[in-house]
C-alpha cells in the first residue's frame, strides 16, 4: 500500500517538472506556413583554478662539521597558477610532510627537510619565499611554518596550455652547523584556491 501510494503522488511532480523548460514548441504547420519553434542556449562558464608547471627542487651542500650556520643554500622555482580570467585572486597555503614537533608547550610546526626515520631521524629545517611577479627582488611573503596561508595572491595566467611562470618560491636552508652527511627531503604541498570577490 505505502509504495502505491509514493508513486501517486511521483508521478504528478514530474510532469509538471517539464513545464520549467524555455523552449517555444512549434504548431502544426503546413506546407506554405511551415512550423516555427525555439530553444534558450545557455553556457555556463565555472570558476575553476590549476596549480602546475612545478618542478622538484634540487640542491647542495658541501662542507665539513665546523663550518656551517651562517650561511644559506637558495633555490628559486616559478610555477604557474590559472583562474578563468586574469587577475583574478587566490590563496595559497604551504603544507611540509615533515612539519615540526611541539617543544614544550608551543607547535612549532616548522618546515622540515628530513633525512631517515624514527627516533634516529634527523631534520633540517627551511623557510621560503613567495614572489606573486617574475621579479625576484622583493619576496611578496615569507612561509616559516606549515600550514601558513598566504591570501590575496593574483593570477596573471591566461592560457592554461602555455608555459607562462607569473609564481615563484625560494628554498632557503640554512646550513646547519655539525650536520651528517646524508640526503635530507620534503614534500611540499602547495594548494591554491580560489578567492569570491567581495
Amino acid at each position: 500500500m505505502l509504495k502505491q501510494i509514493s508513486k501517486s503522488i511521483l508521478l504528478p511532480l514530474c510532469i509538471f517538472s517539464s513545464a520549467t523548460f524555455a523552449a517555444v514548441q512549434g504548431d502544426l504547420g503546413d506546407s506554405t506556413t511551415g512550423s516555427q519553434g525555439s530553444v534558450e542556449v545557455t553556457l555556463t562558464v565555472e570558476d575553476r583554478i590549476k596549480i602546475y608547471n612545478l618542478r622538484d627542487i634540487t640542491m647542495s651542500f658541501q662542507a665539513n662539521k665546523a663550518e656551517g650556520g651562517n650561511s644559506i643554500v637558495s633555490r628559486l622555482s616559478k610555477f604557474s597558477v590559472f583562474r578563468n580570467q586574469a587577475g583574478d585572486k587566490y590563496s595559497i597555503t604551504f603544507q611540509s610532510a615533515n612539519p615540526g614537533s611541539s617543544e614544550g608547550n608551543e607547535q612549532t610546526a616548522s618546515l622540515n627537510l628530513k633525512s631517515g626515520s624514527g627516533e634516529t631521524a634527523k631534520t633540517v629545517p627551511y623557510t621560503i619565499e613567495l614572489f606573486d611577479s617574475n621579479s625576484e627582488e622583493k619576496p611578496r611573503d615569507e612561509i616559516t611554518s606549515s600550514g601558513q596561508k598566504v591570501t590575496a595572491m593574483t593570477s596573471t595566467v591566461q592560457d592554461i596550455t602555455g608555459s607562462d611562470t607569473s609564481t615563484a618560491i625560494r628554498i632557503n636552508v640554512p646550513t646547519p652547523k655539525g650536520v651528517d652527511s646524508g640526503t635530507f627531503t620534503d614534500t611540499l604541498t602547495m594548494i591554491v584556491s580560489i578567492e569570491e570577490e567581495a
